[in-house]
């Protein structure tokens, strides 16, 4: 008997053509499934912007990703929320504060974007 895993669809896109900077691009994903005993498909897209910019600028950009409202954790135990998924730029740093308790302390975590090193 063998065992098959079916890889996560991924998109990736890498911009090459310096003409394409500072340009808005309309893509449509569609996903397409079929049953294979019957024919019959079913259809679902989603449509999304893309805009190519500057490696080199200081502004920053959300990626598209969206944090979900409610995350779960395990007691004991921890939860990773991986940050520099979700905002796009340079040398930013977050801040995070607690909502509920406004008396509790503020935390920064501290997030380099090390393309933008030289020496």
């Amino acid at each position: 008997m063998r065992l098959y895993r079916l890889n996560k669809p991924i998109l990736s896109i890498r911009p090459s053509n310096p003409a394409t900077l500072n340009k808005e691009f309309s893509f449509t994903v569609m996903g397409l499934s079929v049953n294979t005993y019957t024919g019959r498909s079913l259809v679902c897209s989603f449509s999304f912007k893309f805009y190519v910019v500057n490696l080199n600028s200081t502004s920053i950009w959300p990626t598209g990703r969206t944090l979900p409202e409610v995350y779960y954790a395990n007691y004991p135990g921890e939860l990773f929320i991986p940050l520099d998924r979700y905002v796009l730029g340079p040398n930013i740093t977050y801040g995070v504060h607690e909502n509920q308790h406004p008396n509790m302390s503020t935390f920064w975590i501290l997030q380099q974007n090390d393309t933008l090193l030289h020496w």
